[in-house]
């Protein structure tokens, strides 16, 4: 098992995620204040979780678990938060098509 990524890295792909979802799909997505090390949620126009579930390994890489993803798991991976600062181009936001 990976190790997971501490807070700072966490919470730094997840604002990354959140700022891509909103221009994305024009919607309210925030970062659920239940993150940790590692993993956070994201709500969308208020409802709680509705935005998706990502882990975030000590390696920078970012995956997606919500429900549409379980039958292509090699799916989940969107990117990697030290390319958070690139072009998006480098990471794989159409896979988060499914999410909204």
């Amino acid at each position: 098992m990976k190790k997971p990524a501490n807070l700072e890295m966490t919470l730094k792909a997840a604002m990354f995620i959140v700022g891509v979802m909103n221009e994305k799909y024009g919607e309210n997505f925030e970062v659920n204040p239940n993150i940790e090390e590692g993993s956070f949620d994201l709500d969308m126009n208020g409802e709680e979780y509705d935005g998706g579930s990502y882990t975030v390994d000590g390696d920078g890489t970012i995956m997606i678990w919500s429900i549409g993803y379980m039958k292509a798991p090699e799916n989940r991976i969107v990117g990697n938060v030290n390319e958070c600062n690139e072009t998006k181009t480098n990471m794989a936001f159409d896979r988060l098509d499914t999410v909204a």
